[in-house]
């Protein structure tokens, strides 16, 4: 058998798959393991990571799509608005983002970088 999992970098992936450090007990147990079980926790560990990942592209993407509506929606009701980036500079104002295009994609959980590839900021 390969063995693919890293002791050093287990912390690592423990807090990107479940949001916090393992705990003394994790480390204690983890120790008592041998290789194989060793690799299958980090081939568990490692499936979780890719759920989670993709759960979050696809919430992403259904953001995405409600913020878009939501400009559809405003740019159709109010004459106002003359483009696209006006809207989202009034969405900035009303978040009280002081014009922090990061913050505010973080806010209506868009991915990072989506506003400025838009060119809406």
């Amino acid at each position: 058998m390969t063995y693919t999992f890293d002791e050093y970098l287990i912390s690592d992936l423990h807090k990107d798959v479940y949001g916090f450090r393992p705990s003394e007990s994790f480390w204690a147990t983890f120790a008592a393991f041998n290789a194989d079980q060793k690799q299958a926790l980090w081939d568990s560990m490692i499936a979780d990571l890719n759920r989670s990942i993709e759960e979050e592209e696809k919430n992403q993407q259904a953001a995405i799509v409600e913020f878009e509506d939501r400009i559809d929606s405003l740019m159709s009701d109010f004459t106002t608005f003359t483009n696209r980036k006006s809207i989202v500079s009034w969405f900035m104002r009303q978040a009280e983002c002081d014009n922090d295009a990061e913050r505010l994609e973080f806010l209506n959980g868009l991915p990072f970088g989506y506003l400025k590839s838009k060119e809406y900021v």
